[in-house]
This record gives C-alpha cells, structure tokens and sequence, in this order.
C-alpha cells in the first residue's frame, strides 16, 4: 500500500513538474511576444477591425458608429506610426532572395521578390503618406496615401500566388514519399515526413486565408468595387477580412516565437 502511495507521489510531482515547465515557458512566450514591436501591431491590428466591425454593426446609432470608427482610423494612424521605418527589414530579404535565385525554382523566388520589392514600396510610401499627416512633411496626405494601396495589392498577390504553389507542392511531396516508403523508406522516417508536409500545409493554408483577408481590405482600399460593380464592399466584410488576417497574424507570431523558446530550452 506504501509502495503504491509512493508511486502516486512521484508521478504527481511529475505532473507537476512538467506543468510548471509548460506554465513557464507560456509565460514567456507573452512576455517576450507583447514586448516585441510586431506583435503590438498585431494586436492593435485585432483592435482596429473589432472597432470597425462594430461600428458597422451599430449603423443605426449614430453615436455609437462614429464613436467606433473614430477609434478604428485613430488605431489605424497608430499603426503606421508604429511601422515607421519597418521598409529597412526588406531590403536584406530582397539580398537574400537575390542571392539565391539560382540555387532554387525561379519562379517561386520571383514571386517572393516581387512580394518583398512591391512590400517596401508600400512601407516608403505609408511612412511618407502618415508624416504628412502629422505634418512632419509637406504632402498632401490624402493623394500619397492612394498611391501606396496598389503597392500593396501587387505585393500580396504575388505572395498569394507563392503559397499556392507551395501548397500544391505539398501534395505532390506527400505521394513521392508514398513511393519512397516502398523502396528505401522506414515507417518511422516515413511518419516524420508525413508530419513535417502536414505542418507546411497548415502553414501555406493559414498564409493563403490571412492574405484573402488582407486583398478584401486592399481592394477596397484601391476602389476596384466601385470601378468595376459600381459599389463598394460592405463594411462588415472588410472588417471580416482586416480580423481574419489580424488573428491568423498573431497566431503565427505566437507559434513561431514559442517554438523558438523550446529550442532554446
């Protein structure tokens, strides 16, 4: 019975152990997460199109809605202010994506360069467009702004076109490696394998649906509804793509930097 109790003992403390393990490492997952400049854009990316969400869901109460958007666009400005000077993080990508041009598909590497080059243009443009604003230069704030948006729908198209492809890829990967297991393949490698194309696509997947999200919120921004419909989008679904984008965002950041945390450990 005491060697029983024993047993309990030590595999409760295991529990334990492992739970303070575990609560220890979330814990500095947000710790590190929420003191990081790109996570807090992310978050108030999550604020921005709660608030315009709401405000579009309250239309009818004109206090209520103006009070609401009025926070989205002041988020909104915060935002680019927080970005400023966030274009310098493209430029090494684009050395690097250069530089390995030739060792990988052509095509895949043109797409991720014309998402990067077309990225920094935006970031120029943004950072021009909101030191006009607060009249730090002297542009008019409303007509750089609109050149700035195509930038963006370019760059996210691109991207959008890469992770297709890299998605179908995966699938293509996973019937080789069916093939592989026949010949020279253990069911151990076989199950790695299985597991490390599982975790791409999911990456691929969230990527494809975070920049549908985002091209609801550029083509509006880029008036191709009312040039080709004669209407704009619906507010609401703007604010749907815009929260979309934004969650999917901060759930990859957050993976990312807890799985870096683990390796460390």
């Amino acid at each position: 019975m005491s060697q029983y109790t024993n047993q309990q003992g030590i595999q409760y403390n295991q529990i334990m152990q492992s739970n303070n393990k575990q609560l220890q490492l979330t814990l500095q997952n947000i710790s590190e997460c929420f003191t990081s400049t790109e996570c807090r854009d992310r978050l108030l990316k999550i604020i921005q199109y709660s608030c315009l969400w709401i405000s579009w869901y309250n239309y009818r109460d004109k206090s209520r809605f103006s009070r609401f958007f009025q926070i989205y666009q002041s988020i909104y400005d915060a935002r680019r202010l927080i970005r400023l000077l966030k274009s310098i993080i493209c430029i090494p990508n684009i050395q690097d994506l250069f530089q390995n041009l030739k060792k990988t598909n052509k095509f895949q590497q043109s797409c991720l360069i014309t998402t990067n080059i077309f990225y920094l243009l935006f970031y120029v443009i943004d950072n021009v467009a909101i030191l006009s604003k607060i009249q730090f230069l002297k542009f008019d704030y409303r007509k750089v702004k609109k050149y700035g948006y195509p930038m963006w729908l370019i760059g996210l198209l691109s991207a959008l076109i890469y992770y297709i492809i890299k998605l179908k890829q995966s699938f293509k990967k996973e019937s080789e490696l069916k093939t592989l297991m026949l010949n020279n393949m253990t069911p151990k490698e076989f199950c790695q394998a299985i597991l490390q194309i599982t975790e791409e696509r999911k990456n691929y997947s969230l990527n494809i649906i975070r920049i549908v999200g985002d091209l609801i919120v550029a083509v509006q921004r880029n008036n191709i509804p009312e040039f080709l419909l004669h209407t704009r989008f619906n507010r609401g679904l703007v604010a749907f793509g815009g929260l979309l984008s934004s969650l999917i965002s901060f759930y990859q950041f957050y993976s990312k930097n807890k799985k870096l945390i683990q390796q460390q450990k």
